[in-house]
């Protein structure tokens, strides 16, 4: 995972554990333009982890096969945020939200970054926040807390938006969107709020290939902490 401090920017670096219980810290090889506009992604595609960082003045990415030794590498890519990143074993994809629009771009290498339309069949709006991507090995799903609408694409290039709200944010019930998405081997969960209450949302409307079927989401509320 990566992690950001807004006041030192030389703490915006990759944490990684061999256990899953003790936490490590990584100095990457570049520095950030800005540590106020400091944000990150992390992601790997089976054979190589990818660092971006983004700032003020500059979007950095690094590559490493084994999350220790990291060598720079320079992007293209021109905007000042890193967004949350997967990718297929062909190809790198990070999705990037803003209170302006969202966004996601796509790279065969890490290094060239190309900015691609996110779709057919709804325009999905602006986000604070960035929503969640993931890449099940058949399909890259996108969710995005800014309108609760889902993006799909079978290459990262390629995106198909549905229409209408999934997540039941609209004006009669507010504040309800998921802001993060995995695969199970069978199912997709996604995590955010409906009307306010945290919980998951559960979809297993997917054919025997993994590929995304447009349906019904139910919510299940988080447990309520005594």
């Amino acid at each position: 995972m990566c992690s950001s401090d807004l006041f030192n920017e030389w703490l915006s670096r990759p944490i990684y554990t061999t256990d899953g219980t003790t936490w490590r810290s990584k100095e990457m090889p570049f520095p950030l333009g800005s540590p106020a506009a400091a944000s990150c992604g992390f992601g790997w595609n089976g054979t190589t982890f990818l660092y971006a960082q983004g700032g003020a003045t500059a979007f950095n990415v690094a590559t490493s096969t084994d999350a220790l030794d990291w060598q720079m590498k320079f992007s293209n890519h021109v905007s000042s945020v890193a967004g949350r990143i997967v990718a297929s074993p062909s190809m790198w994809v990070m999705w990037n939200g803003s209170a302006a629009s969202s966004s996601i771009q796509t790279s065969p290498d890490g290094v060239t970054w190309t900015t691609r339309t996110i779709g057919s069949g709804g325009t999905p709006g602006p986000s604070v926040l960035d929503g969640g991507i993931v890449w099940n090995g058949t399909v890259f799903l996108a969710v995005h807390p800014g309108s609760s609408q889902v993006s799909t694409s079978p290459d990262g290039v390629t995106w198909t938006t549905s229409s209408a709200t999934v997540f039941g944010g609209n004006a009669t019930v507010p504040q309800s969107a998921a802001f993060s998405v995995a695969w199970n081997g069978t199912k997709w969960v996604a995590t955010g709020f409906f009307g306010g209450v945290p919980g998951t949302w559960h979809n297993s409307n997917a054919n025997a290939s993994g590929t995304y079927q447009s349906g019904a989401w139910v919510f299940y509320p988080s447990p309520t902490l005594e």
